[in-house]
């Protein structure tokens, strides 16, 4: 199981869990750009991203993630899953969503744009 965590430092990320957010759908892209090749084959080129996806997160969830981006964007570490089951750290540029549907004190279809992703060995 991963224990997906942010932070404003590698060694400063806590889990999600403990912040009372439950686990995000991840969608871990390792590069950011398809690329058609001659023969018709694609390759990939650009910064590996993810994307953290809930369906509805309260607005005391909301809060506690906005305080690692409190502007448009922010430089954040997390750990996620990459290629859907392996446990990797990262440092990474977090881009906050533009819009939020908001209803009966939740927010709907939240997700977070994590780019530039930098893998980093972890500390434990």
């Amino acid at each position: 199981m991963i224990a997906y965590a942010m932070g404003t430092t590698q060694a400063g990320m806590v889990t999600l869990k403990s912040l009372g957010i439950p686990d995000p759908l991840p969608g871990y892209e390792p590069y950011s750009q398809d690329f058609d090749q001659a023969d018709a084959l694609v390759s990939g080129h650009g910064w590996a991203l993810d994307a953290w996806r809930w369906g509805f997160l309260t607005l005391v969830q909301l809060a506690s993630l906005r305080a690692y981006c409190p502007g448009r964007s922010a430089e954040v570490y997390i750990r996620t899953a990459k290629d859907g089951k392996v446990a990797a750290e990262f440092r990474a540029v977090l881009i906050w969503q533009k819009k939020e549907t908001r209803v009966s004190g939740k927010v709907l279809d939240v997700v977070l744009q994590f780019r530039l992703l930098e893998e980093l060995e972890p500390l434990s």
